[in-house]
């Protein structure tokens, strides 16, 4: 048709008349057939690579698909792809280009903007029609602008977070491209544990990814981490970084720090006591304890010192040895060997002192231990005695005041004297209230009465000695008879006459 057109316009010019040609309404020569081809448009895609500054073109190239005789007007503009007017190329609104008569090309320009930012490459549409002639159709064709910039890399670094009591709290980890992108930036990442325990300390991550928009340069990995009372050294962990995409990898790995905020706990020894036993050793435990449960191995030494027992005899003495109290537990326990025995004493006393710990402090440093008697105590006997009187100054009467078993501990007893058939004062001296001790080892005692001699002739005489208030015993027999036996002749009788 478009050919009919043109032979028209020529006939018309000329002032002749045609018959059989389209559109002249007249009947087709014998033998002659009408073309139907129609002439169309196509346009060539273009690439260019963007540059760094200034500008770069990107040429089309209008293609008709046959010569014509006239020349042809092609409007065109264009339309955004993935690359954006005005940042990435100079939009063309409707425009205009001829196509000489006898050709079949023109060439449209496109202005493309250089830069420095990494980007995917960028797509532009160029429309292509014609209003001088309508029939022709339409084409549309894409440019391509090629990325020529570096790809960024991408960098995590190293973060540090109190880990508070309770709840969780964020560690974050900042990521960073070594450059703005133009395109949108992803990386994987997984945690891994380093002296934190995944699970206890903090949120494990298995798989996940980070996303850093365009134009952006940073983005943040958030580890949650689980707070605790546990006192603790700082923790650590790492997050890994894998399979960047529009990126590459810098500094893949950080070290992520769960700093402590616990105090660090106190141990405090606790007095202790046993009783001793007949024979063999018997343990008195100390316990020491912790004022909170710490993540570390506690270590701390001790040794024992003599309070009133004797190391040796009383108990194993210690020098200086080391308690360990394993992380997480809160107590420990030191263990003294006493020696049982079948000796009467007092409650006997040691001590153990803490010293050099590690990873804790010492709020009480010192506890005594109480050895305490379970042996009865001895009683106290005495037995009747005798002597003779003399017939001039003094002469002893003693009394053996004897204890059951030997105690460990000095033994009183309290004493007076009391009149039997012998007087106070002419034939013995009194005593009033006196104590006796018989000294720890010892199991007998004496208490001496002062027999006054005479030559006076008479029967034995007596008196008594009765103990009392025991210290350290009991008293079986209270009293004993002391006789003075008369050692003076007796007279004789005569009758005188």
């Amino acid at each position: 048709m478009m050919k009919n057109q043109f032979l028209l316009s020529i006939v018309t010019a000329l002032g002749l008349t045609l018959s059989g040609c389209g559109g002249g309404g007249g009947t087709a020569p014998t033998g002659s057939t009408p073309d139907p081809t129609l002439p169309s448009f196509s346009v060539s895609t273009a690439t260019v690579i963007e540059g760094n500054t200034g500008t770069t073109t990107i040429d089309f190239t209008v293609t008709l698909s046959e010569v014509l005789t006239e020349a042809i007007t092609v409007d065109y503009y264009t339309s955004d792809g993935s690359a954006s007017a005005g940042t990435d190329y100079t939009a063309i609104p409707a425009t205009t280009v001829v196509i000489p008569a006898g050709s079949t090309t023109a060439t449209v320009s496109l202005t493309v903007a250089g830069d420095t930012l990494f980007e995917t490459d960028e797509t532009v549409n160029l429309h292509v029609s014609s209003s001088s002639h309508p029939d022709v159709g339409a084409a549309t064709a894409i440019g391509t602008i090629t990325n020529d910039d570096t790809a960024p890399s991408l960098s995590i670094a190293g973060a540090a977070v109190t880990e508070g009591n309770v709840g969780t709290t964020n560690l974050a980890l900042a990521v960073t491209l070594s450059a703005v992108s133009g395109a949108e930036t992803t990386v994987d990442y997984v945690t891994a544990n380093g002296t934190a325990s995944a699970g206890s300390d903090y949120n494990v991550i298995t798989a996940a990814t980070l996303t850093i928009p365009a134009g952006s340069t940073t983005g943040t990995v958030n580890i949650a981490v689980f707070g605790d009372t546990t006192f603790e050294t700082d923790e650590t962990m790492t997050v890994i970084l894998s399979n960047p995409v529009n990126a590459t990898l810098g500094t893949a790995t950080a070290t992520g720090t769960i700093t402590n905020d616990d105090v660090i706990p106190s141990l405090s020894i606790a007095a202790a006591s046993v009783a001793e036993g007949n024979a063999g050793t018997t343990n008195l435990d100390f316990t020491v304890s912790l004022s909170a449960a710490s993540s570390q191995n506690i270590s701390v030494g001790y040794t024992t010192a003599n309070g009133t027992a004797t190391a040796g005899s009383d108990y194993t003495a210690i020098t200086t040895t080391t308690l360990n109290i394993p992380a997480g537990s809160t107590t420990g326990t030191i263990t003294v060997a006493v020696s049982g025995d079948a000796t009467f004493e007092a409650d006997e006393t040691m001590t153990v002192t803490l010293s050099n710990v590690v990873n804790a402090t010492i709020a009480t440093a010192a506890a005594t231990g109480t050895i305490t008697n379970d042996d009865t105590a001895p009683s106290l006997s005495m037995v009747n005695v005798s002597v003779v009187e003399g017939n001039a100054g003094p002469t002893n009467l003693v009394f053996t005041v004897t204890q059951s078993a030997v105690s460990g501990i000095n033994t009183s007893v309290d004493y007076t004297t009391s009149n039997g058939t012998a007087t106070a004062g002419s034939d013995y001296t009194a005593t009033t209230t006196t104590t006796l001790t018989i000294p720890a080892g010892a199991t007998t005692g004496a208490i001496t009465v002062i027999v006054s001699g005479d030559t006076l002739f008479e029967a034995d005489e007596t008196m008594a000695v009765t103990l009392s208030n025991p210290t350290n015993a009991t008293i079986g027999t209270a009293t004993a008879t002391g006789t003075m036996s008369n050692d003076d002749t007796a007279p004789s009788v005569s009758i005188a006459n």
